[in-house]
Formats: C-alpha cells, sequence, structure tokens
C-alpha cells in the first residue's frame, strides 16, 4: 500500500488510484481532486473510462506539500507547487524566499519588541524623575508615527483603546508624545507586528508602568520559541521540495 512506504523512500511504481493518494495523505478523495485542481499535484493520467491514475510523482508531490504545508502554510505551499507545475521554478524558488524572509523579520522585530520594553521601562523610569523643564521636547503626532513606522491614523487608533495617554499642546490642543509615551508608540507597534491583541498589550503596558516587566519579556521570549519552531518547519518544506525537484523537475527544466 502507498501508506507503508516512508517519505524518503522510492514508492511503488503502479498506478494508484485518488483513493490510495487520500489514505497515505490522511485526506478525503475530494480534497485530492481539489488539490490537483489547484495545482499542488500535476495532472493526472486518465482511463479510456475517465478514471484517474496517478504514479510515483503524484504520490511525491503530495507528500512534498504536506510538508510544504506545515513549514510554509497552506497559500504559500499551494502557490509554491502550483507553479512548480507551471514550470516556474523561478517564481516557486522566490516564494520560499519570501517564506523564509517573513520569518526573519519577524523574529528582528520580537528582539526589537524586547529591546523596546527595556527601552519603555527605562522611559518611564526616567521621566519620572526628571524636572518638567529638563525633559526632552515631546514630539508632535507625526513626528511619533515616523519614528515606530506607522500612520498616524494607528496613533489615533491605539489612543482610542487606551494604549496612549498623549499630552495636549497648550493653546492649539496637538498631541504631544514625551519619551514615555513615544517609547510606548515603538512598543505598541512591534508587539502589534508580531501577533499581539490589545488586551495583551494593555497588561503589558501597565505592567511596564508599574515597574514590572516580566510579563512581557517572558510573553517576547516564548515567541522566540515559537519561531524556532516555525524555522524548523520551514527548513523541513525547504528540503522536502528539494527533493522534488531533484527528482521530477529540475533534470527536466534548465
Amino acid at each position: 500500500m502507498p501508506g507503508d512506504h516512508a517519505a524518503g523512500e522510492e514508492p511503488a511504481s503502479r498506478p494508484l488510484r485518488p483513493v490510495d493518494l487520500a489514505r497515505d495523505a490522511g485526506l478525503s478523495v475530494s480534497q485530492i481532486r481539489a488539490y490537483e485542481r489547484l495545482g499542488v499535484l500535476p495532472p493526472a493520467e486518465r482511463t479510456r473510462s475517465g478514471h484517474r491514475r496517478y504514479g510515483s510523482r503524484h504520490l511525491h508531490a503530495l507528500r512534498t506539500a504536506r510538508a510544504a504545508m506545515a513549514g510554509y502554510g497552506w497559500q504559500t505551499a499551494v502557490e509554491v507547487l502550483a507553479a512548480v507545475h507551471r514550470g516556474e521554478l523561478g517564481r516557486a524558488r522566490g516564494l520560499v524566499d519570501e517564506a523564509h524572509g517573513a520569518l526573519a523579520a519577524q523574529r528582528a522585530r520580537t528582539r526589537e519588541a524586547m529591546a523596546a520594553v527595556d527601552a519603555a521601562l527605562t522611559a518611564t523610569e526616567a521621566d519620572a524623575h526628571k524636572p518638567r523643564d529638563r525633559r526632552p521636547e515631546a514630539l508632535r503626532i507625526g513626528d511619533a508615527a515616523r519614528g515606530a513606522g506607522v500612520r498616524v491614523s494607528a496613533l489615533r487608533f491605539w489612543e482610542e483603546q487606551g494604549l496612549l495617554t498623549p499630552g495636549r499642546e497648550a493653546g492649539t490642543g496637538y498631541r504631544r508624545y514625551d519619551a514615555r509615551e513615544s517609547a510606548k508608540v515603538t512598543l505598541i507597534a512591534l508587539l502589534r507586528s508580531t501577533g499581539y491583541r490589545f488586551p495583551l498589550i494593555a497588561q503589558i503596558l501597565d505592567e511596564l508602568a508599574a515597574g514590572n516587566p516580566e510579563q512581557a519579556r517572558r510573553a517576547l521570549e516564548s515567541r522566540l520559541t515559537h519561531l524556532d519552531e516555525v524555522s524548523a518547519g520551514c527548513l523541513t518544506a525547504s528540503a522536502a521540495l528539494h527533493g522534488y525537484l531533484l527528482a521530477w523537475v529540475t533534470p527536466a527544466i534548465p
């Protein structure tokens, strides 16, 4: 049976039915047909009566797709395999590069958020001990937004959510962001970019204001651990894709 083969073994060369592939992957027959329609599998041969017949390459493609879905996510995996089966190897490799690049960016933002936690805590403590006339000039909303790499509308929305409490400029009423609020803007932007929701961000900010950064640090360290696991999945997916290309595609396409 197809399911008796380990992932790295050469599968049987006899014709395979949709149900054989479905059993190997733990999917339904309709899902196998959907994979073929999406390009995840190369087109099946047809018998005279119109029944689909698959072979070793389809089984290898299916196993590769399953590894890719676990590593890159469903949408990217579908796009990569479909590009391969259209002969668009450059696009397939570009999508893989983007997946790895996005992971690296998430890791970098998470590390930046860890640094921003300490910066926000330091700014809060320093601000509390400085006389008002010796504190750095507060930023207007446009400058604060640019410093964090976000839109002005984001700062207004975060204020509506109770995450920011900027001061107001006398006479004009313009928002002003002192060192503490600017540090919070940076931290919120980084936490949002790594997937944190507003209730948890509010809790982290409250704890920082109380001088307790430990929950924020633990949450971000947990995020880095998760990214390490995702990275391992991406490496497995890349290895599976490389093996599939060598076995069925690269020799035929310069």
